[in-house]
């Protein structure tokens, strides 16, 4: 078997090493991937810029026939690095808090829709919008009115006027 050339042997040391980043962050996409729309688009784009700027000055610098040029552009693509990790930590508590944030709002037009005497006309219509999941214990039946406990059946909107 032949020895492989230096170049041979820093693109299969690349691809090594690479490979196992590559997975890593496809891992880290399927487990957030919930939260990716609450994440601004922008920011995604950035941190995808800054991923790939990384890689491509990584590789450039292992594959670099100049000593001095490649040291250069492994710690340009270092810096780069670093900084979309940080920029990347720094989307995702954003992105959790805005989970949290449209979680309370679908929680409260739940609760309005279930309400016997519901504030909102277009509460079915923001739920859905909003992307919400019914949440929290218990059944989804409202409790009947005192009109409708008088009447002895269900009453449309509770036996009171819909709201306007």
């Amino acid at each position: 078997m032949a020895n492989p050339t230096d170049e041979e042997a820093g693109e299969d040391r690349f691809r090594r090493v690479w490979w196992g980043h590559g997975i890593a962050a496809i891992t880290f996409f399927a487990l957030c991937s919930s939260l990716l729309k609450f994440a601004p688009p922008i920011e995604l784009s950035v941190i995808g810029l800054a991923a790939a700027a990384t890689i491509m000055l990584i590789y450039s610098g292992t594959s670099s026939d100049y000593a001095i040029a490649g040291i250069v552009m492994l710690v340009v693509g270092a810096l780069i690095g670093l900084f979309a990790f940080w920029y990347a930590f720094g989307l995702l508590t954003l992105t959790t808090d805005n989970a949290r944030h449209n979680e309370a709002r679908c929680l409260a037009i739940q609760h309005d829709m279930l309400s016997a005497h519901p504030r909102r006309s277009d509460g079915p219509d923001l739920f859905q919008a909003l992307g919400c999941q019914p949440s929290g214990e218990g059944g989804v039946a409202a409790p009947p009115t005192d009109r409708e406990r008088k009447a002895g059946h269900p009453l449309p909107w509770g036996g009171y006027p819909p709201a306007r």
